[in-house]
């Protein structure tokens, strides 16, 4: 087992050593023998000045001048240089030890046995720097490693900054967290030329529309088509993270789509929504179009 010793410099003796009840400050002068109390016991060594040295970030604590007092690793953490990492980027662990005379110990990253990483991490060298994975969505990243037979972890969060880049989906044309969301991950069925459901549409027209791509009865179209009082009115079931534009024509067999006035980039209501030309001067044939915004 890993020990970490610390040296008694002079012949000053503090509470709390590890093991010992509390006890007043005293005075010891043994000019280097062993030294006793009803409280305890040191072995001393001569000359030299005693204290306690402490850091704030991370928490470290050195008692300097304790001969023959041996501490072991009681608790480890993992220590990410920061709490947030972007997608495909590297950062820097390191560790701090608790120690069983509660003091602690700064680990460096090359001191820690460092466990297989597991997503979102893609590796861990043994120098302890971790790189992250490509992710669909936020995804909270969990570095583990062992020091002085003590194992600890810490987290950080891998963020999205890609959202065409994730596994096997990525650069395909449609969002990660889409496909996944529709079709977990690695499912070949979520390519956009797709159309499991069998419906008019393939994936890539289902995310246009945001429409179900794994229900036949959930696609984009026009759900009615009013003319009463020289008023053209066509309803479509509508999405709120959507865009639409009524458009006409005069003639399907060569048509020459144009937007009708005031009615484009409207927003949907995630629900049934109305698009309207008033007195329109002739028959016209309509569409509507959707966009993502």
């Amino acid at each position: 087992m890993k020990r970490i010793a610390a040296i008694w410099i002079a012949g000053l003796l503090a509470a709390g050593l590890a093991g010992a009840a509390t006890t007043a400050l005293q005075a010891v002068d043994a000019g280097g023998a062993p030294a006793s109390s009803a409280n305890y016991a040191a072995d001393q060594s001569v000359g030299g000045a005693v204290g306690i040295s402490s850091a704030a970030a991370p928490e470290t604590v050195a008692r300097h001048g304790y001969v023959g007092q041996l501490a072991d690793a009681a608790a480890f953490a993992v220590v990410p240089e920061a709490d947030e990492l972007d997608e495909g980027a590297s950062q820097p662990l390191a560790g701090v030890a608790t120690l069983d005379d509660d003091t602690a110990l700064a680990v460096a990253g090359d001191e820690v046995n460092w466990t297989p990483p597991v997503f979102p991490l893609a590796d861990v060298s043994t120098a302890g720097v971790a790189t992250a994975a490509n992710v669909y969505e936020d995804t909270v990243a969990v570095a583990t490693g062992t020091y002085a037979g003590v194992a600890g972890s810490g987290s950080f969060l891998v963020r999205n900054v890609g959202t065409d880049d994730f596994d096997v989906y990525a650069g395909d044309g449609l969002p990660d967290d889409w496909q996944v969301d529709h079709f977990g991950i690695g499912n070949p069925d979520a390519g956009p030329t797709n159309n499991v459901d069998e419906d008019p549409f393939d994936n890539a027209g289902e995310w246009i529309a945001d429409t179900d791509p794994t229900d036949g009865d959930s696609y984009f179209r026009i759900e009615a088509v009013s003319n009463r009082a020289a008023t053209a009115e066509v309803w479509v079931d509508s999405s709120a993270e959507r865009r639409y534009s009524l458009e006409r024509t005069t003639n399907l067999a060569v048509p020459d789509w144009q937007p009708v006035a005031g009615q484009t980039n409207l927003p949907g209501l995630d629900g049934m929504r109305s698009l309207v030309e008033t007195n329109p001067a002739e028959s016209h044939h309509y569409r509507v179009d959707v966009q993502v915004p």
